[in-house]
C-alpha cells in the first residue's frame, strides 16, 4: 500500500471535524517546515476540498499556509457560498416541476448533505445537483429538464432506442448542462451504476422519502438512514479516491441520531452492505478521526475488512484512477477492477461489475448494440481503445 506522505497527512488533518485532535496532526506539526506547498495545493484540487481546508485552518491558527494558497482557498469558499444558493434554487425549481407532474424524486448528496451535516454549507463544493426520479417516468422528467434550457452533456452522442436502453443498463444517470449559466444536473434513474450493489434501495427508495430544508425551501430527499447508505456505497464504489466524499461520511456519521444510526444499519443489512459500511467507517476513523459509537463500533468490530480498507487507502494516496478504459492506464484499471470485485460477493455481482468496469458506455456511439448483447462490449472496448491509441499516434 502507498502510505500517506506529509502533505496527505496535513490534508486529512485539516479535513477532520476537529483538526486539532485529528489522527495525523501531531506528526504534521512536528514536520510542518518540510511541507511541499505545490504538492499540497495539487492535492487540495484533486480532492475538491479547498473550502473545507480553509475552514480547518480557522480551527488551527498555528498552521499557516503561504498567502497565495490561503487566498485561493478563501476565494473558493466564497464561490461555494454562491453556488450553494444557485443550486438550491435549481433543485427547488426541478423538484417542484417534477412534483407538479406527479413524478417522485429525491435530491442526493451535495445540497442535502451540506445543509444538514456541515457547519457551513459553503464548505461543501457544488458542481451539480443530483436528482433521482421514478425510473418509470424518466422520459417525462428528462423533458422537464430540457424545457428549462438544459442539453445533455453525457453521453454526447445521439442515442437510438436500442442504444439508449443499453446505456441505461450500464449507467445510472444522464448529465445535463445549461450553457447560459454553467449549471449542471445529473438526472438518475438508479442510485449507483451497478444495480447489484443497492438492489433493495433501488426498488424501495420511494418508500423512504423525506424533506430537507435548504435556504428557506423544502427539498425532497431520502430518509437519513437510506441516504447515509447511498452516500457510503457511492463513495466506496469509487474507493473514496476523492477525500471530499470521505469528509461527507465523517459529517454524516457525526450528525446521525441513535435512531438514524439504527436505520442505516437496518438498510445496510437489507442491501447486504454490512462489510462495505463497516470498512468505510473504519477508513474514516483512521484518516479523519470519525467517532464510532454504539452500533457503529459493534458493526466495525464484526464486519470491517482490513484488506478492503488497505486497497482503498492505496487508491486514495496513489495516482487518481482514470475514469474510462485507457490502455496507458492499465495498472490503475486493474486496481480499480480488483477493488470493485472485492466490494461484494456473488456471481451476479461479479458479472455486473466486470461489465461496468471494462465496457465504456461511450463506445455505444460506435457499436450500436442492444441490452441483450451487452456482454460483448467488455470484449470490444479494449480493441476500440487500442484503435484510438494507434490513431492518435498517427495524428500527432
Amino acid at each position: 500500500m502507498t502510505s500517506p506522505d506529509l502533505e496527505q497527512k496535513l490534508l486529512c488533518s485539516l479535513l477532520a471535524e476537529s483538526p486539532v485532535s485529528a489522527p495525523f496532526m501531531e506528526e504534521v506539526r512536528a514536520q510542518f517546515g518540510q511541507v511541499d506547498w505545490h504538492a499540497f495545493g495539487a492535492l487540495v484540487e484533486r480532492h475538491r476540498v479547498a473550502a473545507l481546508v480553509a475552514s480547518g485552518l480557522e480551527a488551527t491558527p498555528d498552521i499557516a499556509l503561504p498567502d497565495n494558497l490561503q487566498a485561493g482557498l478563501v476565494e473558493t469558499r466564497e464561490k461555494n457560498a454562491q453556488d450553494y444558493f444557485r443550486y438550491v434554487g435549481l433543485a427547488a425549481q426541478l423538484t417542484g416541476a417534477f412534483a407538479k407532474a406527479g413524478i417522485s424524486c429525491a435530491v442526493l448528496k451535495g445540497i442535502a448533505v451540506a445543509e444538514r451535516y456541515y457547519r457551513h454549507t459553503c464548505d461543501r463544493e457544488m458542481i451539480d445537483v443530483d436528482i433521482l426520479v421514478d425510473p418509470s417516468r424518466y422520459d417525462e422528467a428528462e423533458e422537464i429538464v430540457r424545457s428549462l434550457g438544459f442539453n445533455r452533456l453525457y453521453p454526447r452522442f445521439d442515442l437510438t432506442v436500442k442504444t439508449r436502453a443499453s446505456f441505461k443498463r450500464l449507467h445510472n444517470a444522464f448529465t445535463f448542462f445549461r450553457r447560459e449559466d454553467g449549471m449542471q444536473v445529473d438526472l438518475h434513474w438508479r442510485t449507483v451504476k451497478n444495480p447489484a450493489l443497492l438492489p433493495r434501495l433501488n426498488d424501495e427508495w420511494q418508500n423512504h422519502l423525506a424533506t430537507t430544508p435548504a435556504a428557506n425551501r423544502e427539498l425532497p430527499t431520502l430518509e437519513a438512514g437510506a441516504h447515509a447508505l447511498y452516500i457510503i456505497v457511492h463513495g466506496a464504489k469509487h474507493a473514496w479516491v476523492r477525500l471530499k466524499w470521505l469528509a461527507d461520511l465523517d459529517r454524516v456519521v457525526r450528525g446521525l441520531s441513535a435512531e438514524e444510526r439504527r436505520s442505516l444499519i437496518k438498510a445496510s443489512e437489507r442491501n447486504r452492505m454490512h462489510r462495505v459500511v463497516a470498512s468505510s467507517l473504519a477508513l474514516s476513523f483512521e484518516l479523519l478521526g470519525t467517532p464510532l459509537e454504539g452500533e457503529f463500533r459493534d458493526l466495525v468490530g464484526k464486519h470491517s475488512d482490513a484488506k478492503l480498507v488497505k486497497m482503498q487507502k492505496a487508491m486514495i494516496f496513489g495516482p487518481l484512477p482514470g475514469r474510462h478504459y485507457n490502455l496507458g492506464d492499465a495498472g490503475q484499471l486493474i486496481r480499480r477492477v480488483r477493488h470493485s470485485l472485492a466490494l461484494h460477493k456473488g456471481d451476479r455481482y461479479r458479472r455486473a461489475t466486470v461489465l461496468r468496469e471494462i465496457a465504456r458506455p461511450e463506445d455505444l456511439e460506435n457499436v450500436r448494440i442492444g441490452p441483450g448483447a451487452l456482454w460483448s462490449l467488455p470484449l470490444i472496448s479494449p480493441f476500440l481503445a487500442l484503435g484510438r491509441k494507434i490513431n492518435g499516434s498517427f495524428t500527432r
